[in-house]
């Protein structure tokens, strides 16, 4: 999992990565299933969640990003936490966002899509874990 705040050991932050994974999930009625499959290309069901303790923050998208990825800013403060909006990487990497010092794009809260139905209908992807069978009731 990519890091955009703190130490990459940084037990705290990994913390808050789950809080604002399981908070999206439950927004949206969604199963969670989290997956360290490096074929898979989100965080939770292909979407990428990126939380911050910071609400003015942008959302932070790097080079390596795939492009058709979304990542969805969450704020967590504390055990609150507030989905903020979300964008694909192919269109948050504009030009006048790229920041040199960072070496990322800083997409601005107000460039952020807030449609949260076209986010999960369009692409919400969560394989069944393993061990699941149809018609079970997993």
């Amino acid at each position: 999992m990519e890091r955009s705040e703190g130490s990459s050991n940084s037990e705290e932050y990994y913390e808050m990565e789950v809080l604002a994974e399981m908070a999206f999930c439950k927004a949206f009625g969604l199963r969670q299933y989290l997956t360290d499959d490096p074929d898979n290309d989100g965080d939770v069901g292909g979407i990428r969640v990126r939380p911050t303790r910071h609400p003015d923050a942008p959302l932070v998208i790097r080079r390596g990003n795939p492009d058709h990825v979304p990542y969805v800013k969450v704020i967590c403060q504390g055990r609150s936490v507030s989905l903020v909006g979300w964008i694909l990487a192919k269109e948050a990497k504009r030009p006048e966002w790229w920041d040199n010092h960072t070496q990322a794009w800083q997409v601005p809260e107000t460039a952020l899509r807030r449609d949260w139905a076209a986010l999960v209908g369009q692409f919400w992807r969560c394989p069944a874990p393993p061990w699941y069978l149809p018609g079970s009731q997993g």
